[in-house]
Formats: structure tokens, sequence, C-alpha cells
């Protein structure tokens, strides 16, 4: 979980990158990581494991799903933690069985 955190650096330090988003999956996410990148400003995509603040989260949208097509359905919500804006996208998907 340190690579998140060093790849940050490398990225504004080595090459000189200030405005990124790193995508990172749900094994370099950690509590640790998310401060840091938040106390860094820096922007971030992953997928969460889900805590009691985003449970309550997706079941206040599962009544703004709008379908993207016949399978898919989403939902965002915008949420101010700490100063921080974090978009939260939630998507039900159908699985099609043959």
């Amino acid at each position: 979980m340190k690579t998140v955190d060093s790849m940050n650096k490398r990225l504004r330090n080595t090459f000189g990158i200030e405005n990124s988003t790193l995508v990172v999956d749900r094994g370099m996410i950690s509590t640790k990581n998310v401060k840091q990148l938040d106390r860094d400003m820096q922007s971030y995509v992953f997928a969460l494991k889900l805590q009691n603040q985003e449970r309550d989260i997706i079941d206040a949208l599962r009544e703004n799903l709008k379908p993207i097509d016949d399978n898919t359905s989403l939902a965002e919500v915008i949420v101010v933690d700490n100063s921080r804006r974090k978009k939260y996208v939630v998507g039900i998907a159908k699985i099609l069985r043959s």
C-alpha cells in the first residue's frame, strides 16, 4: 500500500505532473492512503469497500438510479468530506445469462 504515496510523489516530483487523477484498484486503497491523497489534494478514482457511510449513500441513491442502457443504471452524488469534494457513482447492472 506504500505504492500509492510513492507513485503520487514520483508523478509530482520526477515528472512534474501536478494535475493528474490516480486510478487504482481496491488492493491499493487503505484509510491511510485516502487520507494522504486528500491532504495532497490529489484526485483519485477507485472502487470502494463499502463502509456504513457508503451504504447509506447507496441506499439514498437507489430511487435516483437512471438507466443508461437496457442492463445498467447509474446514480451519482457529491459529498463534502473534510473540505474535500467527493463524487460517488453507484451502478447496478443486470447479469445476463445465456
